[in-house]
């Protein structure tokens, strides 16, 4: 009897350490910065991790992200490519750790970012072409001007500065805007689902 009990318990502990093997909370921080690489085009792909856009006091792009088992970088010339996948399947005891962006003072020409439930967060930073699309999460914009297009589809947008028009309302649920916000001539292009755009 006491065999068979310790066979089964061998069993139950090995049944959760391959539950538990996707949690990837023990995978090495990894992170990257481009001093001596011009960068000139962003592109971020996520599935579960937040995004966060920031200026860097350095003069390269610069990238860090906690828990990711392989490296989300591919560059190629001077387009730089972040992809962060779903998490594994399992149980996972954390929310995602953010994806951290920083970009020098000078700018970036095209940033584009394309998440499935992770919120995206720009602030301070300028780029003259920025491209947002969210299925869930929230995107937040601060210190950001120029050409702002927005499409929600059920969910809301909010906005603290000044627009030339007016957030018009779709049939159903969501809402629209395609306006002027400030005075440059950056293009900013955002879209979500289901989530909510926020500029401040």
């Amino acid at each position: 009897m006491m065999k068979r009990n310790s066979i089964n318990l061998a069993a139950i502990i090995t049944a959760f350490s391959l539950l538990f093997a996707g949690c990837g909370g023990n995978a090495p921080a990894q992170s990257q910065s481009y001093d001596d690489t011009v960068i000139e085009e962003i592109h971020i792909t996520t599935g579960g991790a937040d995004v966060m856009i920031e200026q860097s006091s350095g003069e390269g792009v610069y990238y860090s992200i906690d828990g990711a088992k392989d490296s989300p970088a591919e560059l190629d010339g001077s387009k730089l490519t972040l992809t962060v996948p779903m998490p594994d399947a399992g149980i996972n005891l954390s929310e995602p750790k953010p994806l951290i962006v920083r970009i020098p003072e000078d700018g970036c020409a095209v940033v584009t970012v394309e998440s499935e439930t992770g919120n995206v967060s720009v602030k301070d930073v300028k780029i003259d072409v920025l491209r947002i699309t969210t299925l869930y999460g929230d995107i937040t914009l601060s210190g950001m001007e120029g050409h702002f297009a927005a499409k929600a589809e059920m969910g809301s947008i909010k906005t603290d500065l000044p627009v030339a028009g007016e957030i018009k309302g779709l049939d159903i649920v969501g809402q629209e805007l395609d306006e002027e916000i400030g005075a440059t001539e950056s293009e900013i292009n955002l879209y979500t689902n289901t989530g909510t755009i926020e500029l401040k």
